[in-house]
């Protein structure tokens, strides 16, 4: 008797399903659920995307003004700057499952009214 008797049939079936995908004609495939990206979403979603590496280089060359103005050494004024790439790492973690979860619109429209939020203050 075989370890896995169904590993042959599953395989089958996958072969078959990549071959009649394959062949459906240009139109059917036009209308793949990535045919809804317009150029304003693709822009939105760039410049979301963007927002992490921007604040890195805004905050790279503040850490002198910011050592100065509130009269700290430069490594505690560096630390703006690895709190910062913590942030945006544990960011990525937390919402990587919860978009999974709850869907990327909401988690994406939370975080986009977190980020006006905390420019704000």
């Amino acid at each position: 008797m075989p370890r896995f008797p169904n590993l042959r049939s599953d395989a089958a079936k996958l072969s078959l399903a990549t071959t009649h995908d394959m062949n459906q004609p240009a139109s059917r495939l036009a209308s793949s659920p990535t045919s809804g990206l317009t150029a304003s979403l693709i822009a939105m979603l760039a410049v979301m995307s963007a927002l992490g590496p921007a604040s890195m280089q805004i905050l790279l060359p503040a850490l002198p003004i910011i050592r100065e103005s509130f009269v700290v050494s430069t490594a505690v004024a560096q630390l703006t700057l690895s709190l910062s790439m913590f942030s945006i790492a544990m960011a990525t973690l937390i919402y990587g499952p919860l978009s999974d979860r709850f869907g990327r619109k909401p988690i994406l429209l939370i975080g986009c009214g977190v980020t006006f939020v905390g420019s704000l203050f």
